[in-house]
């Protein structure tokens, strides 16, 4: 439960690859490759990891494609709220992850609005973010980014 106290080592990232479409995998030989949590936080969970390049990030940190590879983690603080966990690797390790910070901080119980959604708690769970971009075709401007 995110309420009870985190049990160090009980949740690690680890690789695995498939050279066969998805039908067998096999893991890396260097996993985990998150052993555990940023240091210093009293997190309430640390699982489903999600990554991908993301070329808006690296356009808004490095002002160009970089070919980064992001990786989101759902987590929570005791007390605090739920968070969105941000790291990032190069497309030629995706071994060595450094954590950038929260990508999403938001208080304890928060509700973005009463009438479309309910409390996000203290730990998000398979949260996941992606880009959209505002087409021509929908009065936009081929730019720009949410």
């Amino acid at each position: 439960s995110w309420s009870g106290p985190y049990i160090k080592g009980s949740e690690t990232q680890s690789l695995a690859v498939s050279y066969d479409g998805g039908v067998t995998f096999q893991q890396h030989v260097n996993n985990p490759i998150l052993a555990s949590p940023p240091e210093g936080m009293d997190i309430t969970g640390w699982r489903d990891p999600k990554f991908e390049q993301w070329p808006e990030m690296d356009i808004v940190l490095y002002g160009s494609d970089q070919g980064h590879y992001y990786m989101t983690i759902s987590s929570g603080i005791h007390d605090v709220g739920p968070r969105l966990l941000l790291y990032q690797a190069s497309a030629i390790d995706l071994t060595n992850w450094t954590y950038l910070g929260p990508l999403v901080s938001v208080p304890g119980n928060y509700t973005l609005n009463q009438n479309w959604s309910g409390s996000l708690g203290y730990n998000f769970e398979v949260s996941n973010v992606f880009a959209l971009l505002e087409k021509a075709a929908d009065g936009g401007d081929n730019q720009t980014v949410h």
